[in-house]
């Protein structure tokens, strides 16, 4: 009865310590699967540590990628990210293709701008909730998708802009 008892409690502990070591690593890439086919998405990195944004706001963070380095394909949609922390919000774009190979969808990160991050300003989100936040954000994004600025740039090529956290279509072609 002792040797049971003993067994359950390594097996169990030994379960604890996998489960816990796996939640510390993040997936490099997002597999989603459904009766009939498999989604493969690509990760996006989380921004360095040390992120200093030289923006003052979202607007200004846009205007730059569209005029910074353009993509050297055509990229059919882009998505706007958050990575949310205690301390800070940082929002992000990467343009994004998909591809298809038997019942397999694969979603790639084509292009990564060397903007893509920014950190936003604590004092203008600091003290709206996360519904807040997203709608702000998102209707942030689609004031800028009006702009000139906007219609002018490579991101207008695209088919799509996703605002990923709340799926909200910031743009369609």
């Amino acid at each position: 009865m002792k040797y049971i008892q003993i067994l359950s409690f390594f097996l169990f502990a030994m379960l604890t310590f996998t489960c816990t070591e796996m939640k510390d690593h993040q997936p490099k890439n997002q597999v989603i699967i459904d009766s009939t086919s498999y989604a493969i998405h690509d990760a996006v990195e989380p921004p360095p540590p040390d992120l200093i944004s030289n923006f003052k706001n979202l607007s200004e963070w846009l205007s730059g990628i569209c005029d910074g380095e353009k993509p050297k394909k055509l990229i059919t949609n882009y998505d706007i990210g958050l990575f949310e922390s205690e301390g800070s919000n940082i929002i992000y774009i990467v343009g994004v293709c998909s591809y298809k190979k038997g019942d397999t969808s694969y979603v790639k990160n084509e292009f990564e701008s060397s903007n893509m991050y920014y950190k936003l300003p604590i004092e203008e989100y600091k003290n709206l909730s996360k519904e807040e936040l997203l709608k702000k954000l998102s209707s942030q994004l689609k004031y800028f998708a009006a702009s000139k600025k906007f219609n002018s740039s490579f991101l207008s090529k695209a088919n799509n802009i996703v605002f990923t956290p709340d799926r909200k279509v910031i743009w369609h072609k």
